[in-house]
């Protein structure tokens, strides 16, 4: 009697299996397809064997995209929460994160990566992953640094099922790729290449003031830069540049300038490099001009350091 119970017990944990095999595999091939862009990898961090480690800006979203309907105070690490997804022109962008699934659109479910507490949230979705094709990682490794050291980002092909659940269906390439490089002198200067992998031309939105540039920190964390106020809040960009086919965009961001300048603890605004224990950091591109090209949104740097100020004062 007792080995027959035990039988039905394995026999139960095989049903079991076979049937979450199912729903994955059905997830895979019935599940609503969007891409969702990763940020380039960083070189001094190694691959690890079979599996390269994605990273997403909906990883760390900011915290008043939280919509509820549970107090975002009482959502504590690990928590499930809801992020909503917008595709524009092709990619997926962040809408909201909520505490419970959305009645209608698209949306990933996740899990709070720490507690809220600051200006950001920390979510991890499982899709952290991308197992690289055996014989292809030379190719991939070739095509993430890009042509002339501009890498390019990989836009990740999600499937996605009505109750959120996601799995990597595939990959492509961005279009375009930006890098970067710390070039110091009396205050450090960074030199951006666009470079436009497309076969047509490509359109950045383009200003003055470089308002459609960001600096924030590589890794996720609560809380953002705290740059002070600058025109860029308000201002409308309203002149765009066009990047020919194989061609580059190369621009030179003075970090001297007002707008980059971080409030600290005592409200003193200081350069960037004073701050003390400063991470990794990346430049974002977000198009603010009507006519960029919208699949082009948003770009990342991979990370890079600053030199250290001997006049280093708060953070």
């Amino acid at each position: 009697m007792r080995a027959s119970w035990l039988g039905i017990a394995i026999l139960a944990q095989f049903a079991l299996l076979a049937w979450q095999t199912y729903g994955w595999e059905n997830l895979l091939q019935n599940g609503k397809g969007v891409f969702l862009r990763s940020m380039p990898v960083d070189p001094r961090d190694p691959m690890r064997g079979d599996y390269l480690r994605l990273n997403y800006a909906a990883n760390n979203v900011p915290s008043h995209l939280y919509r509820g309907p549970a107090p975002l105070s009482s959502l504590k690490r690990g928590d499930s929460v809801y992020t909503a997804l917008e595709s524009v022109g092709g990619v997926a962008a962040v809408t909201s994160v909520n505490s419970a699934p959305p009645s209608s659109g698209l949306f990933i479910k996740g899990r709070l990566t720490w507690s809220p507490q600051g200006e950001r949230l920390g979510i991890a979705y499982g899709l952290g992953q991308l197992y690289r094709q055996q014989g292809r990682a030379l190719e991939m490794e070739l095509m993430q640094g890009g042509e002339e050291g501009v890498p390019r980002s990989l836009d990740i092909e999600l499937a996605v099922d009505d109750r959120g659940r996601a799995l990597i269906r595939g990959y492509r390439w961005a279009d375009l790729g930006m890098a970067v490089t710390v070039v110091n002198g009396d205050t450090p200067l960074l030199e951006v290449r666009i470079r436009n992998y497309a076969d047509d031309t490509a359109y950045i939105s383009s200003d003055a003031q470089h308002c459609a540039f960001d600096i924030v920190y590589s890794d996720p964390q609560p809380q953002s830069l705290a740059f002070a106020p600058s025109l860029c809040y308000a201002l409308e960009v309203s002149s765009r540049q066009a990047i020919a086919a194989g061609e580059e965009a190369l621009l030179r961001i003075d970090l001297s300038a007002e707008r980059w300048t971080v409030l600290g603890n005592d409200g003193v605004a200081r350069p960037l490099w004073h701050q003390r224990q400063l991470p990794s950091l990346r430049l974002v591109y977000q198009a603010r001009h009507r006519d960029a090209d919208v699949g082009q949104a948003q770009l990342w740097s991979q990370p890079f350091n600053l030199p250290r100020s001997s006049g280093s004062g708060q953070e």
